[in-house]
């Protein structure tokens, strides 16, 4: 006796609704006549899953398929092997997407996706979001995220306990103790060594295959199509990858919300962020809160901001700073004040450059320390070389018979109890001092070293 034909459940006929096929399928069983209790029946293995739906406009607005799958026709649960699709806007590819499992609930309303699931987005400022977990609701244009979501671009990587991906505002929440983690570029470094096949933008990974797409080459190449669909492209797009030595910077936040597209990051904290100078040695900083750019590599942090550096005994408040990650700069245009040993620091504006291990104030530079002052108009300090400078209208005070040293330049180093010790090799000066009565001083003698 025939088998009867396969009917698959379907609603009333809506615009935009997917259309679900199922290519031929190989039965599991099939029975001529059904016993008065039937059992529940064996689901139908199909060699392939192919689910689609459209935008109002008739445009494609997502797609998945899978080289097999289950389905089981009472529970309306088709389950997947290796599924892979695209995400449309304006009916051309946004984001890839793969999974080592897949199980499609009630004819598509609900996808859980699942093992190492991968959401990428395309174009020439690739992401990659990941996690081993999704549950995807078409119908509302949402992802989310509960175990282990990450995202990755060329030099940052956002991680948290859980996210929701808000795909049509191209939003990604990040809740649960989110974490920022920034890899400086490292010319030459990334691409040798321990990072090697981690280059910015290399990735020996293989896109899946899916049914009637182009296969690429290691090269890149389309060895079946001449000229490859958008659909095809945006199945071998390589994804991002990062070095696989630790972060430079992490930062800390309590919620993180990041738009993919654009870059645009916003974190509320309190923030604590981190850099490794080496093992046991980090410098810290801290914020309440942070709006910037992932793709600019910029971040402003909001007041107050604290930094603090072990090496040299080093602690500075600022108001909002701009710390610019490419170059290593951190700056800010108020006022700052801060302390390096027993020597304050105050200043109308300071930059930070953390390459160099140099700090600038670039006006009102006042330093202060027991028993003596300076003022200058700008003021430079290495802390790797612990060497001092002072440019402008340099007005040096002691205490010590209320000497005032003026000049335009003096040149000091910092003692190994956080004192100041300052020269003036090659530059004028002038020296205004009171010699106590009855010192019985009258010759004059070369002036010692200034302290300060």
């Amino acid at each position: 006796m025939s088998c009867p034909p396969l009917r698959l459940p379907r609603r009333g006929p809506r615009p935009g609704w997917f259309a679900l096929l199922f290519l031929p399928a190989l039965l599991v069983g099939c029975a001529p006549n059904l016993p008065e209790q039937a059992e529940d029946p064996l689901p139908f293995v199909f060699r392939s899953l192919d689910l689609r739906q459209q935008d109002p406009k008739g445009r494609p607005a997502w797609e998945l398929r899978s080289p097999e799958a289950r389905y089981d026709l009472n529970r309306r649960i088709a389950r997947a092997r290796s599924p892979h699709g695209l995400i449309y806007a304006k009916g051309k590819p946004l984001y890839r997407i793969e999974a080592t499992s897949g199980t499609v609930l009630s004819d598509g309303q609900v996808i859980q996706l699942e093992g190492e699931v991968r959401i990428q987005r395309l174009g020439s400022q690739p992401v990659l979001i990941e996690g081993e977990r999704v549950r995807w609701i078409p119908s509302k244009q949402l992802m989310e995220i509960d175990l282990r979501p990450s995202a990755t671009d060329q030099d940052t990587r956002l991680v948290a306990q859980r996210a929701r991906f808000l795909i049509d505002q191209d939003k990604l929440e990040l809740r649960g103790q989110p974490e920022l983690q920034r890899w400086t570029r490292v010319a030459k470094a990334d691409n040798k060594g321990d990072n090697k096949g981690e280059g910015k933008g290399e990735d020996k990974r293989v896109p899946p295959k899916a049914g009637g797409t182009a296969t690429a080459t290691s090269k890149g190449k389309d060895v079946n199509k001449a000229n490859p669909s958008a659909s095809d492209r945006a199945y071998a797009t390589p994804a991002p990858a990062l070095p696989k030595r630790r972060p430079d910077v992490i930062i800390r936040a309590t919620t993180a919300d990041w738009y993919p597209g654009s870059g645009r990051l916003i974190a509320i904290g309190p923030l604590r962020g981190t850099r490794t100078l080496k093992p046991g040695v980090v410098q810290t900083l801290t914020s309440p809160a942070l709006e910037g750019n992932t793709i600019q590599q910029v971040l402003r942090l909001q007041a107050p901001v604290l930094f603090e550096d072990p090496t040299n005994k080093s602690r500075l408040r600022a108001q909002a700073t701009l710390l610019d990650l490419e170059k290593q700069i951190a700056s800010t245009d108020l006022p700052m004040e801060g302390q390096f040993g027993d020597l304050q620091v105050r200043g109308e504006a300071l930059e930070v450059q953390l390459d160099k291990e140099l700090a600038t104030i670039p006006r009102g530079c006042q330093l202060d320390q027991p028993g003596d002052s300076l003022r200058a108009q700008r003021c430079q300090w290495n802390w790797k070389t612990q060497v001092i400078e002072a440019d402008g209208n340099v007005v040096l005070r002691r205490k010590a018979n209320d000497q005032i040293t003026r000049s335009q330049k003096l040149r000091g180093r910092m003692g190994s109890k956080g004192l100041a010790v300052f020269t003036t090799p090659g530059a004028r000066v002038q020296t205004q001092l009171t010699i106590p009565k009855g010192s019985g001083q009258t010759t004059k003698r070369e002036p010692e070293p200034i302290r300060l």
